[in-house]
Formats: C-alpha cells, sequence, structure tokens
C-alpha cells in the first residue's frame, strides 16, 4: 500500500511534465510585427491654371494699387494730425485729420476686399479637392500682411489724434 501511494503523486507529477501543446506560442504574431506607421504619399501638385492664373494678376494689381495709394495717404493723414494736436479738438485742422483717417480706412476697406476674393478663390479649390496653388497662396500671404500693416498704421495714426 505505501508503494501504491508512492506511485500516484508521481503519477500527478508527470501529467505536470506533459507537453503544453493546446497552448498557443508566445512568439510575436505577423500581425505584432506589422508596421503602424502611416505610409507617406506624395503631395499633389497643382497644375498651371490659365484663367485662375488671369484672376490672381487682376488681384495682385488691385492690391498693389491699393498699396500705392494708401502709404501717401498715410504720410499726408500723420501731417494733418501732427497739425491737428496744436489746433485742438473739434478745430478744422482735427476734422482734416478725421476725414484722412476716413480715407485710409477706405484704402484698407480695397485691400480687405482684395483679400476677400482671394478667399473665394481658395475655398473654391478646396471644396472642388484641389490642391492649393503656389501663387495664389503666396499673393494671399502678401495681402494678409499689407492688410495687418495697414490696420496697425491707422490704428497708431488714431492714438495720435487727440480727442481718440
Amino acid at each position: 500500500m505505501r508503494r501504491a501511494l508512492l506511485l500516484v503523486p508521481l503519477a500527478l507529477a508527470g501529467g505536470c511534465a506533459a507537453n503544453g501543446g493546446g497552448y498557443p506560442s508566445l512568439a510575436p504574431r505577423p500581425i505584432e510585427r506589422a508596421s503602424e506607421a502611416v505610409p507617406s504619399r506624395s503631395a499633389p501638385v497643382a497644375t498651371p491654371d490659365a484663367a485662375l492664373d488671369a484672376k490672381i494678376d487682376s488681384l495682385a494689381k488691385r492690391l498693389a494699387e491699393a498699396d500705392a495709394a494708401f502709404r501717401p495717404a498715410a504720410g499726408h493723414t500723420r501731417d494733418l494730425i501732427a497739425a491737428a494736436k496744436s489746433a485742438g479738438i473739434g478745430s478744422g485742422a482735427w476734422l482734416d485729420a478725421q476725414t484722412a483717417l476716413a480715407d485710409l480706412d477706405g484704402y484698407r476697406a480695397e485691400s480687405t476686399a482684395v483679400m476677400s476674393a482671394l478667399d473665394e478663390l481658395a475655398i473654391d479649390r478646396a471644396q472642388k479637392l484641389e490642391p492649393p496653388y503656389p501663387a495664389l497662396e503666396s499673393l494671399h500671404e502678401r495681402g494678409n500682411a499689407q492688410v495687418d500693416a495697414e490696420s496697425a498704421a491707422i490704428a497708431d495714426l488714431q492714438r495720435q489724434l487727440p480727442g481718440s
């Protein structure tokens, strides 16, 4: 009986040594070896568009004309504001400076109108799922810089005018 008792634990221990063929391997599976990196795609290139180039050229001319009108008007406004400082609020010189500031807003409005037209062209291209057009992007950046500079100049001149 003692021997039988000794054989039982040995029989049970033999079951522990059996091959675990029913369990999955711990080696990496093919899906675990796959790369999660996003595949690189080349950026689409815009094809030349003569009609769009003509619109861009027209808008570039309008933007340049607005800038050419704004610059000397800003200098003239600066002179009128200097005269208004010594004349006082409500004087003729002060009213002339106010009028000149309003004229500057008109020139900036032309620049802003050009920017709106450029925005419409860019939105139209985006709606058609067309890639960005380099000439359009370049003029848009230049126009934004111009409008920002004009706005800053007007704000600076307004701060200099007495009573503003």
